[in-house]
């Protein structure tokens, strides 16, 4: 055997442990996060201010948690809106709905130990970069505000910032971040992160089935019930009773 055979065998087991000692080492997004109110000076533009995340070695399943306001009955109120986004690891795919979906494509990449997520767009708007960086309970979220260009290596996690801290069901920093956007509706994960739980403790509430955006239906959530909501579930959940 030459010593270029030789040369090609060592190589190869060079790059094949390197695959698998950052494979067992890169860092897993998986749980529930939390906007960290203490270390952000400003939420009015904030998308998703809790995160439940699902990842597998072939995608990542992101649910935002977004607290906002809709017009509803003749005025601007509180609203929580449920999006869910799927990343799938080195290919393009819709954000949402089958394969062959109209959504804007998204994708995942690993850049060392930052998790790299795109979105790009037919239109070219509202395309973007998002760095992930997970530190024990933090996770940095940078958004860069750029096309996504192939060479995720030279990409530097700059543009704005945004820190969330890892939780769990029934956390009280969680239960209360509601209050905190001046909301009444409370949200909470189930126990084995696999659903999202709402309730409107002082008044009737609607559920807001979405299809891609798109209304299609509703459901009324009555004073005080719980409602449980697959992590898929894309919908509002709005003050006010439409089934009267």
């Amino acid at each position: 055997m030459n010593n270029s055979v030789y040369g090609c065998i060592f190589l190869c087991a060079v790059l094949f442990a390197t695959t698998q000692l950052f494979a067992q080492t890169a860092p897993d997004f998986s749980g529930v996060w939390i906007l960290d109110l203490d270390r952000t000076d400003d939420v009015r533009d904030m998308y998703g201010e809790i995160r439940v995340i699902r990842q597998t070695e072939k995608q990542i399943s992101l649910t935002m948690v977004d607290y906002g306001s809709a017009f509803v009955d003749g005025a601007y109120r509180k609203v929580v809106r449920l999006v869910p986004w799927t990343f799938r690891f080195g290919r393009w795919g819709p954000r949402r709905g089958p394969a062959d979906s109209k959504q804007p494509k998204t994708r995942a990449e690993w850049s060392g130990q930052h998790l790299v997520l795109a979105k790009s767009t037919f239109s070219g708007n509202g395309e973007f970069v998002w760095v992930w960086d997970r530190s024990d309970r933090t996770l940095t979220h940078s958004e860069t505000r750029k096309t996504w260009d192939n060479d995720f290596r030279a990409r530097p996690a700059e543009g704005i910032q945004t820190y969330f801290v890892s939780t769990h069901a029934n956390d009280p920093a969680l239960l209360s971040l509601g209050a905190k956007f001046k909301t009444d509706i409370v949200v909470n994960v189930t126990e084995d992160i696999s659903a999202i739980q709402v309730q409107c403790p002082t008044q009737n509430c609607t559920v807001v089935i979405l299809d891609n955006g798109t209304r299609v239906g509703s459901r009324p959530l009555p004073k005080g019930q719980l409602m449980t909501l697959p992590l898929e579930s894309e919908v509002i959940i709005q003050p006010g009773d439409t089934s009267k």
